[in-house]
């Protein structure tokens, strides 16, 4: 077959297995696991089958201490071993709750998001909350990289600050180091503000700052009318400059800069179900601006069903 296809068998058809919450020496264990198979033709005409089983496991109350695990990764391999696939710990981590006083800890693989930056990481999250108002947040470990490869000297540092003000103010300030083969490849710097005036119109910001390239690398302004349940009216603006590691050979290129306009009504339908009709003024520093206009239907997940149909039309001159 020279023509590119692919087979999707997932859980529905093949199997389901769902771990219904029960006791295990003392602890609450639930979780899922899934199948799929993918089935195409190679660029030289040999055919694939990858096989993947996925499993999402909770463990709640482990001993009666208190402590909970999850973790959720998959098993792969190809079945007529045509094409590379590969076995992936996407999380899994120990966490407790109240370590002492004010004070949780995560330790193990985990997903690290703050406004500087975002990453998976091997190693240890602690949160504490006892400082007059102040949340803070440090982190540290190994940075994974599932492409690249694994490198025990590719590490991640950070910290990330918040507290509340007048009860309506939300406002963080983060920082992120990243390592790569002791190298320093990113620092960069983020700022958050939150800001709900009367339950009626939302307002927030982000901006990211790249120190090593002394810029601005993300900014984000937006605001969401919501004076009714039933309906909202979001407004935004994005610039956005990408950010390369100082180790890569990008980061001596010049690169461009994005900049968008994008506005959105959406109306909720049911509970769970929303329509929306948005447009986006994408602006390119070298390349023609584009008009992209979109409506559609999303079902949020209430249950066990969640999808959505939407229809996109973009205008380039």
């Amino acid at each position: 077959m020279k023509s590119w296809y692919r087979l999707f068998l997932s859980i529905a058809i093949l199997s389901t297995v769902v771990l219904p919450p029960s006791s295990v020496l003392g602890a609450t264990v639930s979780g899922r696991s899934s199948t799929e198979i993918e089935w195409y033709d190679t660029g030289d005409g040999e055919t694939a089958v990858p096989f993947y089983q996925y499993l999402l496991l909770n463990v709640h109350d482990i001993g009666g201490a208190g402590m909970n695990f999850r973790g959720y990764g998959r098993v792969a391999d190809d079945l007529a071993d045509e094409a590379d696939v590969d076995s992936r710990l996407y999380y899994g981590y120990i966490e407790k709750k109240g370590l002492i006083n004010d004070l949780d800890a995560r330790l193990g693989r985990q997903f690290i998001s703050t406004t500087a930056g975002a990453s998976i990481m091997d190693g240890l999250t602690l949160e504490y909350g006892g400082l007059d108002g102040f949340d803070i947040t440090l982190f540290g470990g190994g940075d994974v990289s599932y492409y690249e490869g694994y490198n025990a000297k590719d590490l991640i540092v950070g910290a990330e600050i918040r507290r509340s003000f007048f009860e309506d103010v939300n406002l963080g300030l983060s920082y992120l180091q990243k390592w790569d083969n002791s190298e320093l490849a990113n620092e960069l710097f983020g700022l958050d503000v939150d800001y709900d005036y009367k339950d009626l119109l939302h307002i927030y910001s982000e901006a990211q700052f790249n120190y090593l390239a002394d810029t601005v690398s993300y900014f984000l302004a937006g605001s969401k009318y919501h004076r009714s349940d039933d309906w909202s009216l979001r407004a935004e603006y994005l610039y956005s400059l990408p950010v390369f590691s100082s180790t890569s050979i990008y980061s001596v290129f010049a690169v461009d800069e994005y900049q968008e306009l994008f506005v959105e009504y959406e109306h909720r339908l049911a509970p769970g179900l929303r329509a929306f009709v948005n447009y986006a003024r994408e602006m390119y520093e070298y390349d023609a601006d584009a008009d992209v206009f979109e409506a559609g239907l999303e079902k949020i997940r209430t249950g066990r069903f969640s999808g959505y149909v939407i229809g996109t039309w973009r205008e380039d001159p």
